[in-house]
């Protein structure tokens, strides 16, 4: 993290020197000692400074005092006259900051002592509202009450303030300056929405909001995030990539059964936000993989050994010489369809297996249902100009939305599966993690 600092200073009467102590915005130069100082000038202060030069000559006395090199830079405004109109320094000062925000990587520190009263208050509220992160710091005088003018603003000996100015003296020094507290009500804000985007599952928009506020906010934040995305888009890579390792967040790991398991997490995400239309779609690839692992596991047939992708579809098919490499399988064919003509493996022809080969009947009638529930629910919201609900869903097919994913979970376990009723409200567990390090850092 970068340690530069950089002071923005509207100028006022007392500045640089008031009554022989440090006016507010040399004060914090001699204090925070900031690598580049931002000078507000308005009319008054511009003729001021043409004049003999009392804000740049006392800084340039102060680097050479303090052994610290300051980048001034002045912000000219000649023709401002009306200095109490605080809309207008709102949004000059907002425009501003924003322009040292983009360019400089560090501490943005508000002089909120020197100016205007609708200075000092513009960059106040700024410091709270902005999605910066900003640090009013208040100056007091030294006797802790509003300053008296002995000097003659006009007829400004500056040189000789400087030497008789009693904050160069160390046994006379005290720190005067306060670096307000304040929480930044945008950041605040914006921390409230992710939460709630969270709760909602919706980690991308989360990720942008934390992004734009990523100042106020551990980076873990942005990590956990980052990882939550990857996570629900199935992008196992990603989340690798991101970190997701170290939390452990995906409740089965084998690359056999983590896919289906993650793929489940899904749909009953789906099912919370009601996108019912996308989980019918989704029910026959994930049956279609409950099935393979279920022969696979249960019925003693090795998919690896009658089985190839086909090179120009990716799709799975069945070995042609099926007789030669696995006469069981072969005989299931020519007895249940007559023949054996090869092809796409389909989930009829699996469950068929599976209700030939398994000893379980609970197993048997839980695969032979939920195939029924997906042969009605395969196509109807893809042939269907209608709105799908889960009471539309229920008079298809006879189960609700949730019932059907109840279901599914069911099969995985069925299927040789390792997992727990406390693992499917994984989700649940990762949104408190990342909601419990979403906190406004000081």
């Amino acid at each position: 993290m970068s340690t530069q600092k950089i002071l923005f200073s509207p100028l006022g009467g007392t500045d640089p020197i008031s009554n022989f102590r440090d006016g507010s915005m040399l004060h914090i130069c001699r204090v925070y000692k900031p690598d580049v100082v931002f000078l507000y000038l308005s009319k008054e202060m511009c003729e001021f400074h043409k004049k003999d030069d009392r804000y740049l000559y006392c800084i340039r006395k102060l680097s050479e005092l303090i052994d610290h090199k300051f980048e001034v830079k002045l912000i000219e405004r000649p023709e401002l006259e009306n200095v109490y109109e605080f809309d207008f320094f709102y949004k000059e000062f907002e425009s501003l900051l924003r322009e040292i925000h983009r360019q400089y990587d560090g501490e943005i520190l508000l002089n909120v002592s020197s100016g205007t009263p609708a200075m000092k208050n513009a960059l106040n509220i700024l410091s709270e509202l902005m999605g910066i992160r900003l640090s009013p710091i208040q100056v007091v005088t030294p006797e802790g009450k509003i300053n008296s003018h002995e000097e003659d603003r006009n007829n400004y000996d500056v040189e000789s303030y400087w030497e008789l100015n009693q904050d160069n003296d160390p046994e006379i020094f005290h720190d005067r300056t306060t670096k307000i507290k304040n929480r930044n009500q945008t950041a605040v804000f914006m921390i409230n929405n992710i939460k709630r985007l969270i709760n909602a599952f919706d980690y991308t928009a989360a990720l942008d909001l934390a992004e734009s506020i990523k100042e106020f906010i551990s980076p873990e934040v942005v990590q956990l995030l980052k990882i939550a995305c990857a996570r629900i888009s199935m992008d196992y890579s990603g989340y690798a990539k991101a970190g997701g390792r170290k939390y452990d967040f995906m409740p089965v790991q084998s690359s056999d059964s983590r896919g289906i398991v993650e793929y489940i997490l899904i749909l009953q995400i789906k099912e919370e936000k009601a996108e019912y239309a996308d989980i019918l779609r989704a029910i026959t690839p994930v049956f279609y993989e409950l099935c393979k692992m279920a022969v696979q596991k249960r019925c003693g047939i090795d998919l690896n050994k009658v089985t190839y992708m086909d090179k120009y579809t990716g799709a799975i098919k069945w070995k042609i010489d099926m007789k030669n490499a696995d006469e069981k399988t072969y005989d299931f064919f020519v007895e249940t369809y007559g023949e054996y003509r090869g092809g796409f493996v389909a989930s009829d022809q699996l469950t068929k297996m599976i209700y030939k080969f398994e000893n379980d009947a609970t197993c048997r009638k839980a695969f032979d249902e939920f195939r029924a529930i997906e042969e009605k629910v395969r196509n109807i919201a893809a042939h269907n100009l209608v709105a799908i609900t889960d009471d539309w869903i229920r008079s298809k097919c006879g189960c609700t939305a949730k019932q059907i994913i109840k279901k599914l979970k069911s099969l995985s376990v069925i299927s040789g599966i390792k997992v727990t009723q406390e693992d499917w409200d994984s989700y649940l567990s990762m949104n408190t993690v990342i909601k419990d390090k979403l906190l406004l850092e000081d």
